[in-house]
């Protein structure tokens, strides 16, 4: 995937998500601040996240590898 789509994936994943969120929103009960709205967002990106083989398999070379990077990494 070159950056360029790695660019339009994130934008349009986390735009289908917000899009979502937002149709539901007349739902979101109104005493709700930042904090259950920081708790849904990350539940629902969760959800999103959950059909990745690295979730799936968290043994895999792959899912191995992903958290290597993410500890090496500290600006990720």
């Amino acid at each position: 995937m070159t950056r360029a789509e790695q660019r339009k994936f994130l934008k349009a994943n986390a735009g289908i998500i917000v899009q979502d969120m937002l149709l539901q929103f007349k739902d979101v009960p109104a005493e709700w601040d930042g904090h259950e709205l920081r708790c849904w967002l990350q539940e629902r990106f969760d959800s999103n996240a959950s059909m990745s083989c690295i979730r799936r398999d968290p043994r895999s070379r792959r899912a191995r590898s992903y958290r290597n990077t993410m500890l090496c990494n500290p600006n990720l």
